[in-house]
């Protein structure tokens, strides 16, 4: 097999390794000689490499290896990729514009559109500047923060009187405007942007508002700068200026470490045309600064030389379980464009640049890869509303307390089910608590029925009131007993407890849901024997690792009405972080359940539990612990409805018709 080899003349580190030898696409090496990336196209037979070799000799060694082991791995490829159909290559996924205000460069070369034959993106690429009477210019200072050349695009110049365009494809110097200048954070924002671009003139002439691509770079402004707001800020804004578009999605992309930082994504779509927008945040948090400080380069997606910074942000946002949710939208939509301010323009390049490359046998690829679908139009966020299922009851089992959470699915703010809690009275007075629901506990806990379970027929029921949420309390006399909190303790006295409450169904449901509220510890055959005994007719019908390797999650479905019990895994939760937080809109909330719930949400697999509830008929979520801790958080946030807050779109699901779920295999 002959291989082509193209051979950098200045800079040959540079050069894109994934076309040096490219014998299947050919149309993409042709995009990049479009696009301006300069090439000599030379024979690798033996004279050619001897000419070169005169050359320089160094060079020669490398690019030769460089193009034996890209042949390699391109016959394998090309190997694997005959096994793929023409309308399978036809249906990937491709963003199909970029409106980006402000956005630092983000590679060395400038990306390039591997799927147009100009090499070059539709959309626009806008940032503001001002020329002073001095001469000297003022410049948006993120646009020229980082010192390399911007994506192949069209680019405007936005000044207040007198911008300057260039188009593609002859805007290959123009990869580097802004050349020079004061930076100017006053002019990074959208108070600056949104004026300019209303009363757009250039080279002296007044710009129609019907203009391409200028009037679509208007509609998408009020994108960009509103992917910093929240849902309903967002809406507002949608109805307002952009009549037509419905916000369809947006998630949340967390990092919670020793600071906390979040990152919203949109997609919004326009009625008309099926087109979606999808919008990156830009910095709105100091500690994400850091993100456009580590400017070194590393290879991303094919590409040799990419800003870390940005390429590790496209990276972690695309491995994270938000993801699927995402692609999930946009193989809905007729068009793609991306949309970005500042650093979400940075990030918007990134992905555009991978997901325009195909490189289907490329991990960065595969990871946010989409692949296309019929055009629908898709509901509004938040408005069906009525069919996001809750969770029906909870049942708990020594649990530590988190916060008074109430059922916002109740009037009298009560969850059904039961908190259940051992203790003993001591002669002579004093009390032993379970010592895993009481140590260390400064909150109150959630709205409940809750049982004092004793022994020798002592049990207590208490109602729902508020007073008893404070119930275990805490005296003088009360000490903590680690072996109230065994599973046999707490089956012993709930046996003991339903014999003497023979019709109450909270009682002999909590008595039956014991073996799975422990279960995340025991193995598959161990929990299925078990459910056969205290709930015949049940299938464990999911064993999922989340967050901790050794505390799955559990999900149990009755196969005759379809209802399931669900266990989260709480234990690596540190109850010592007893600061206090907002969760779902709740506040007062114990912070360290906060977090845990916000890791298993976080977690790719979350994504399986979420559509297997959708199958079940009614939810009810169990656990011992501090995995009941999480049932009652997760419990107040699905049941609150609070459609505008990220937390409850991550951990939400919407109801289908219930349908028997496969048991999961010993």
């Amino acid at each position: 097999t002959t291989f082509t080899c193209s051979i950098m003349p200045i800079d040959p580190v540079t050069a894109e390794l994934d076309g040096i030898c490219d014998t299947d696409l050919l149309l993409r090496a042709e995009a990049e000689v479009q696009a301006g990336v300069p090439h000599y196209s030379k024979r690798c037979d033996k004279n050619k490499r001897l000419a070169i070799a005169v050359v320089t000799v160094v060079l020669l060694v490398g690019v030769y290896a460089a193009c034996h082991d890209i042949s390699t791995s391109k016959a394998q490829t090309t190997r694997w990729r005959s096994f793929l159909t023409l309308s399978q290559i036809n249906d990937f996924g491709v963003v199909d514009a970029i409106y980006t205000f402000g956005a630092p460069s983000a590679s060395v070369p400038s990306f390039p559109n591997l799927q147009a034959l100009d090499g070059c993106f539709p959309g626009l690429r806008t940032y503001t500047e001002n020329t002073l009477a001095s001469g000297v210019k003022e410049v948006d200072a993120a646009s020229m923060f980082i010192a390399y050349p911007h994506i192949n695009a069209p680019v405007l110049s936005l000044h207040a009187k007198n911008s300057f365009y260039e188009p593609c494809p002859n805007n290959v110097s123009a990869t580097s405007w802004p050349r020079g200048g004061a930076a100017h954070w006053e002019m990074h924002k959208e108070r600056v942007y949104e004026p300019r671009l209303a009363s757009l003139s250039i080279n002296g002439t007044s710009v129609d508002a019907n203009r391409e691509p200028f009037a679509t770079a208007q509609k998408m402004r009020v994108l960009a700068w509103r992917s910093y707001e929240t849902v309903s800020q967002v809406k507002a804004a949608l109805k307002r200026f952009l009549p037509g578009w419905l916000l369809v999605d947006r998630r949340v992309y967390e990092e919670v470490g020793l600071f906390y930082n979040d990152d919203p994504i949109l997609v919004v779509q326009e009625q008309a045309t099926l087109d979606c927008a999808l919008v990156f945040t830009g910095t709105n948090n100091f500690i994400e600064f850091t993100s456009s400080t580590t400017q070194h380069t590393k290879q991303y997606c094919g590409f040799p030389r990419v800003h870390a910074g940005y390429a590790d942000k496209v990276k972690s946002m695309t491995e994270h379980s938000l993801w699927p949710e995402i692609t999930f939208k946009l193989a809905k939509c007729n068009r793609v464009l991306c949309v970005g301010h500042s650093l979400g323009g940075a990030t918007c390049d990134v992905f555009s640049a991978c997901a325009n490359s195909h490189r289907i046998d490329d991990s960065d690829y595969q990871k946010l890869m989409w692949h296309k679908q019929t055009p629908t139009l898709m509901s509004e966020l938040g408005s069906d509303w009525s069919e996001i299922s809750a969770v029906a009851a909870v049942y708990t089992y020594g649990s530590p307390a988190t916060g008074m959470l109430r059922n916002s699915k109740s009037s009298s703010g009560c969850f059904p089910g039961l908190r259940i809690y051992t203790e003993d009275v001591m002669p002579g007075g004093g009390k032993q608590e379970d010592a895993e629901g009481f140590a260390a506990n400064v909150y109150s806990h959630s709205l409940m029925t809750s049982v004092s379970l004793q022994s020798k027929g002592k049990s207590i029921i208490q109602p729902c009131q508020v007073h008893t949420a404070n119930t275990p309390a805490r005296g003088f006399f009360t000490y903590d007993n680690w072996g109230l909190h065994s599973e046999k303790v707490y089956m012993d006295r709930l046996i003991e407890l339903a014999l003497e409450n023979p019709t109450d169904s909270l009682v002999q449901t909590a008595k039956n849901f014991v073996p799975l509220a422990f279960g995340s510890t025991k193995g598959i055959k161990e929990l299925k024997h078990e459910l056969q005994t205290s709930l015949p007719g049940w299938n464990l019908v999911a064993r999922q690792e989340l967050e901790d390797k050794s505390e799955p999650a559990l999900l149990a479905q009755d196969a005759s009405s379809l209802d399931c019990a669900l266990v989260l895994p709480g234990q690596a939760a540190s109850r010592m972080n007893a600061f206090s937080t907002t969760f779902c809109g709740l506040s007062g909330v114990h912070q360290a359940y906060a977090q845990q719930l916000n890791r298993i949400a976080e977690h790719m697999q979350w994504s399986v539990i979420r559509r297997m509830l959708k199958s079940c008929n009614q939810v009810t979520c169990v656990g011992h612990g501090k995995d009941g801790t999480l049932c009652e958080l997760f419990a107040a946030c699905v049941n609150s409805l609070a459609t505008d807050d990220h937390d409850f779109q991550r951990l939400k699901w919407s109801s289908e018709t219930p349908k028997k779920l496969p048991e999961v295999m010993s």
